[in-house]
């Protein structure tokens, strides 16, 4: 960096993701001196607790009524899924599919089963928002998920 150079810092922790953009002004070699061009800013709804919120509402539209209370009701299994999609989301990259375990529903979710779920859930929407399933208990993402 040099004199006059201008720093956005984006703080994306799991509550909150916060912005601040700085303006240095001095040179590397002198003492570290800037003006503060935007204040921090930013909110709760951003974090990636907001998006494991979005993600559970996902679930439970994807799952239906029966499905989503089996999954509340497995604190393990819930757990599971939770853990997994957090490794996606660490994983996200633009182009790259995202698979999504759901072994851990066990026998609550058999292979027919998921493909009608899945089936069901596809129905009237694009091809870019359907899903596809991916062996007996695997559904795969589309980015507009992630």
């Amino acid at each position: 960096m040099t004199k006059d150079s201008v720093v956005m810092v984006l703080d994306c922790g799991g509550g909150t993701v916060d912005i601040t953009v700085h303006k240095l002004k001095c040179n590397p070699d002198e003492q570290f001196v800037c003006d503060e061009l935007l204040p921090s800013s930013g909110g709760c709804e951003w974090g990636s607790k907001f998006v494991d919120l979005h993600f559970e509402m996902f679930l439970q539209t994807f799952f239906g009524p029966e499905l989503t209370e089996c999954y509340y009701k497995n604190a393990t299994a819930r757990l599971d899924i939770l853990k997994h999609f957090e490794m996606l989301k660490r994983k996200f990259n633009t182009g790259v599919k995202s698979r999504l375990q759901l072994s851990y529903m066990n026998e609550e979710l058999t292979g027919p089963m998921l493909k009608k779920i899945v089936n069901s859930y596809n129905e009237g929407k694009s091809k870019e928002q359907q899903l596809s399933q991916k062996g007996a208990s695997g559904v795969e993402l589309p980015e507009c998920l992630m």
